[in-house]
């Protein structure tokens, strides 16, 4: 959704010549930032999530599953 809304940004930017400057720069700037910060949270979300799930593991003292993740 948020992919879609920056690129559908960016090709009504296009169509218009790229502006420099205006409503539709800024809007093209905004739909950026928001799709990056996602992704950004996301990779962040996923990095913690995995290291719950070895905490988890290795809190259990299951060594075998330990290192099966």
């Amino acid at each position: 959704m948020l992919k879609q809304q920056a690129l559908n940004s960016f090709k009504l930017c296009l169509s218009v010549g790229k502006p420099r400057q205006g409503v539709l720069f800024d809007s093209i700037r905004r739909d950026k930032a928001v799709y990056k910060l996602a992704i950004k949270n996301k990779e962040k979300s996923r990095a913690n999530e995995f290291s719950n799930s070895l905490d988890d593991v290795l809190s259990s003292k299951d060594m075998n599953r330990f290192w099966k993740s």
